[in-house]
């Protein structure tokens, strides 16, 4: 019999999901890949397409999604909310600039826009919409309930990895994970991408990459289709500019009453985060 997830890590993207994810497989059960984009790019594939995800995982252990787009998506949370009312929700709050700037690198990287970061934050609509982070955690709450949504902050992360973990478990209904020391640091992907040569040549070769996996999970894809087509185009180009100063204060500006009204939800001191 199918069983629908019993929690999602709904992000927002470039929180150390990838990292998470890692951790945490095998000791629940997980969709074959790392994200099915189901509940907001896939729906049309129908409901027994996504559940057939989780029929691997063992009858023993809660399944669950780790998909970071779903934070900022009205669509796929009241998806989710029809499936399964009961799930529990974690959240992941990063710092929203050096995030949009992870997240601004990954895109330029893979040939999904030609922007310069602050043209990015203007033009692209999920840059600033994913950093609306207290507007969409009451969303979160007020659809799932406060107790079944978790609010974590990617600095405790970053500060003590076990004790972030075992608040994760303890949320999710599983025994501690003990980090072996190999998983107590990470690094995020975006560090090692390059700027594209082309952009042209690398979303061609995104989207042929796409097209073969459409077939497959991620994981479960032939071994040329997962390394070799993207090693064709990405890390070829020049490295990315750091990012600017004053780019970076504006944004802390336009972005404080989001991060003020989370100070309030949480009761917590984001000091760091606001313009300095």
């Amino acid at each position: 019999m199918n069983r629908v997830p019993d929690f999602y890590f709904v992000g927002p993207p470039r929180t150390a999901t990838t990292w998470l994810h890692g951790v945490l497989a095998g000791k629940v059960g997980l969709p074959r890949g790392k994200e099915t984009w189901f509940f907001d790019y896939r729906y049309d594939k129908g409901l027994a397409w996504y559940l057939d995800h989780f029929n691997h995982c063992s009858a023993d252990l809660p399944i669950g999604e780790i998909a970071p787009t779903y934070f900022c998506s009205e669509l796929a949370r009241q998806r989710m909310l029809d499936l399964s009312p009961a799930a529990k929700i974690v959240c992941i709050f990063r710092d929203p600039i050096p995030r949009l700037f992870s997240l601004w690198k990954m895109k330029r990287a893979y040939g999904k826009l030609r922007w310069s970061f602050e043209e990015a934050v203007n033009r692209d609509p999920e840059m600033i919409e994913s950093s609306r982070y207290a507007f969409y955690l009451k969303a979160w709450q007020h659809d799932f309930g406060k107790a079944r949504v978790l609010a974590t902050l990617f600095d405790d992360l970053v500060g003590d990895p076990q004790t972030y973990l075992d608040r994760i478990t303890g949320f999710i209904g599983i025994p501690s994970i003990p980090l072996e020391p190999s998983e107590s640091g990470f690094r995020f992907a975006s560090e090692d991408l390059r700027m594209p040569r082309s952009i042209l040549m690398t979303r061609i070769v995104v989207q042929v990459k796409e097209r073969l996996l459409s077939g497959f999970s991620e994981a479960s894809a032939p071994h040329p289709v997962r390394i070799r087509v993207g090693k064709a185009v990405l890390g070829k180009g020049r490295r990315f500019p750091p990012l600017d100063v004053s780019v970076a204060e504006s944004l802390r500006r336009q972005l404080l009453p989001e991060i003020e009204a989370l100070e309030d939800i949480l009761n917590i001191d984001l000091a760091a985060w606001k313009p300095h």
